[in-house]
């Protein structure tokens, strides 16, 4: 059932790829890497989550490693938000805030 999910989620991927890649959108070389890391780093991280399970008997791991995804996507967030802000303000650049009579 997973393989399923897997294969059609970067069968999607790849007919993205294909299609921007021949608009000239998006570089085929970096789609592809990208598709094999994609599939190779979901099959160990498929295979590690079911051993998990099926040793600790408990399903609250598949939500804690969803829960552990999003936060730390979160402040990675944060901290990138943070140096893109800095680095505008120290090129004295805009805030995003105009003057009203402007």
């Amino acid at each position: 059932m997973s393989f399923r999910f897997y294969f059609s989620s970067h069968f999607r991927l790849l007919t993205f790829a294909l299609q921007y890649g021949l608009a000239g959108a998006i570089i085929l070389d970096y789609a592809g890497l990208y598709f094999v890391v994609g599939v190779i780093c979901g099959v160990i991280g498929q295979t590690l989550i079911e051993y998990l399970v099926n040793k600790y008997n408990k399903k609250s791991i598949i939500i804690w490693s969803i829960v552990v995804a999003i936060a730390v996507s979160a402040v990675f967030l944060l901290v990138t938000g943070g140096i893109n802000l800095e680095a505008r303000i120290s090129r004295g650049g805009s805030l995003g805030f105009n003057d009203i009579c402007s």
